[in-house]
């Protein structure tokens, strides 16, 4: 029995280009022809089960060129490989090649291997305007970033500090990019004049998030904190902001700033780069709201008692990139270009992952799914749910598949 493609089948003109076997091929090419459960994996599901049914290993890059010149440019992105249950077997007289997969004799931790092509990395809160100056005296290297060609399911909230930057994002690297979802910002840096505020509002029914928006208590605030009340305020009780996603900022004001959302909260508030704890983590988490945490909150000593302390199913995961130095998590302040490194780039969260697994006493494969999870109970309080998380979680579960994307 062969596995379905789900939940696409090759078309006509796929099976057109690639007639009937010929002697001269070769046995992975030849294999990946005739079966479908190959045809439909990602790559590194595609290597693992080709070494399975005894085909000579092969790299990801190999397995990925494999899939590319069998689907064409492009046609293999999204296509997601249904988990053989309870045991699929399949043969190829021709080849006497047999795959057989049974997966209640996989441990978990091996599933958790085959299945970790499925779930992006998500970065809930990064700034791909400012990235782009650091682009241009940094090498990109990190493949897990924005810059990855490989992830083309919305995996990135990218977040802008004005109305002006929100139209200006054509003119960044990332547009276009299925992976990023643009938010309506006006931040509590600029300079929060009446005509900005009128520009948002007229703006917001356009967007698919908001942020980032809030109250900024430093000296880098371009308001005095009543008018960035007055403001927020008038943001967070607008009804599409109501409908959406909002990335709220509150550096040095986290009093005020939940005073402000206990008498006009939102359901879809996410406090971004929150580290409070005490009476003030309390009133925060009676308030039922979703927090982003980053890698710099891991460097400071107070920061994995407050992540703990957090409700697990409350956490997602930002880079605020390119504000945090990723060899030592150093919060990087405005127009700082001296880093021990680099810059995290937007979507590399690894190193989050792997802190929160520390946090968490888990897998970072699980990890990245209870993130997912997260964010599709979010987007369930929404009419605006531009990521699909809930909608992408149940496919994937009906395809077996669930845990991590790689490149």
């Amino acid at each position: 029995m062969e596995t379905k493609c789900s939940p696409r089948r090759l078309n006509s003109k796929r099976k057109q280009a690639h007639p009937g076997a010929h002697a001269s091929l070769q046995p992975r090419r030849l294999l990946q022809r005739r079966a479908p459960w190959i045809q439909c994996g990602t790559v590194e599901q595609t290597r693992w089960k080709l070494a399975s049914a005894g085909v000579p290993a092969m790299t990801n890059a190999e397995a990925k060129d494999q899939r590319r010149q069998l689907l064409g440019a492009g046609g293999a992105r999204g296509i997601i490989t249904t988990n053989p249950s309870p045991c699929t077997k399949f043969s190829h007289d021709g080849l006497g090649l047999e795959y057989k997969l049974c997966s209640q004799q996989l441990s978990d931790r091996n599933w958790e291997i085959f299945s970790m092509n499925s779930l992006p990395p998500l970065d809930m809160h990064c700034h791909p305007i400012q990235t782009d100056e650091y682009v241009k005296k940094y090498s990109i290297t990190d493949a897990y970033s924005l810059f990855s060609g490989e992830i083309d399911r919305p995996s990135l909230l990218a977040v802008t500090m004005s109305p002006d930057e929100w139209r200006g994002r054509a003119r960044t690297s990332l547009e276009g990019s299925a992976k990023s979802v643009w938010a309506l910002g006006l931040h509590p840096w600029e300079r929060q004049s009446r005509d900005q505020l009128v520009s948002f509002l007229n703006l917001v029914s356009e967007c698919d998030a908001v942020g980032e928006v809030g109250l900024d208590g430093s000296s880098w605030a371009g308001s005095d904190l009543n008018s960035q009340r007055e403001t927020l305020i008038a943001i967070l009780d607008n009804q599409h902001t109501r409908d959406r996603i909002v990335s709220v900022h509150g550096y040095e004001t986290h009093t005020y700033l939940l005073a402000v959302l206990e008498e006009h909260l939102c359901p879809g508030v996410v406090y971004h780069w929150f580290l409070a704890s005490g009476e003030i983590l309390r009133r925060a988490i009676a308030l039922d709201i979703f927090y982003s945490v980053n890698h710099a909150m891991f460097s400071v000593p107070e920061g994995p008692a407050v992540v703990s302390a957090m409700p697990r199913t409350r956490v997602l995961i930002e880079t605020d990139a390119p504000a945090i130095d990723r060899a030592t998590g150093r919060a990087l302040s405005p127009g700082d270009d001296e880093t021990d490194d680099r810059p995290l780039w937007p979507g590399e969260v690894s190193l989050t992952e792997a802190e929160l697994g520390r946090v968490w006493g888990v897998e970072v494969a699980q990890v990245r799914r209870q993130v997912w999870q997260n964010l599709a109970e979010l987007e369930s309080r929404l009419l605006r749910r531009p990521f699909s998380a809930g909608a992408m979680l149940s496919h994937l579960d009906a395809c077996g598949t669930s845990d991590i994307q790689e490149p």
